[in-house]
């Protein structure tokens, strides 16, 4: 019988990275959940996965201060790692004008640096895998109320086309931009959202699965970013 894949995804104890978590169990993947503060969030989640037949494993990492500990821990408590995903972000609400440098290097820190290492120490590691960020459908479209994070995410979509053209042909490097899914923001902004948005409507975490699970089985894919978003990257006037 073949070995259970196993894909390790940051920030997975809670919103998107939950619900991908519980999907790819579901597919027959044992999970490392990634967690910062959200410890009871990441048990509870393993405790699922574990009641629906698929192994979980929780680990603590700071990806501000530590993001190159994450995969040897991994590694050491699950051998291979079929599956990388970068999710774990922060959305501080600010524009330019009124963020200090420190925090401008944090949300760039944890947005944006920790998927470059923790890719750059994935690829070492191992002879093969598949990584996919999680980027924003919103990221291109002036927004002043977060600057900071919108900056953050193009960044993470020009570091995965740069990661797949470095890393392949034995690492294949994804991203998925979700539009309006789980909102952030409060009704108001996703109300304002929703205008913007060609669809008109708000999107499903089942269609953010069905990307990611159309990424992980197209291996002649790479390099991509897909926007699950309604269209909401256009930018609607």
């Amino acid at each position: 019988m073949k070995n259970p894949l196993t894909a390790l995804i940051t920030g997975s104890g809670h919103r998107l990275g939950s619900s991908m978590a519980l999907f790819l169990s579901e597919q027959g993947y044992n999970l490392v959940i990634h967690y910062n503060t959200s410890k009871k969030e990441a048990e509870n989640l393993a405790h699922i996965i574990e009641k629906n037949g698929r192994h979980a494993y929780c680990i603590k990492v700071d990806l501000a201060k530590t993001p190159e500990k994450l995969i040897p821990l991994a590694r050491r408590t699950v051998g291979n790692i079929d599956l990388l995903v970068n999710n774990a972000s922060i959305f501080p609400e600010g524009s330019i004008k009124s963020f200090s440098a420190t925090e401008i290097i944090n949300v760039l820190k944890i947005n944006s640096l920790a998927p470059l290492l923790l890719g750059q120490t994935y690829v070492k590691s191992q002879v093969q895998g598949n990584i996919i960020n999680i980027t924003d459908g919103n990221a291109c479209n002036f927004n002043e109320r977060y600057q900071i994070y919108r900056i953050s995410k193009i960044l993470l979509e020009t570091i995965t086309i740069e990661q797949a053209c470095l890393y392949a042909p034995h690492f294949r490097v994804n991203a998925i931009a979700p539009g309006i899914i789980i909102p952030a923001v409060g009704e108001k902004q996703t109300e304002t959202l929703l205008l913007k948005t060609p669809l008109q409507k708000k999107g499903s975490m089942a269609d953010i699965n069905s990307a990611l699970w159309y990424l992980i089985n197209s291996d002649y894919v790479t390099g991509q970013i897909m926007y699950i978003d309604g269209g909401l990257h256009m930018g609607k006037v």
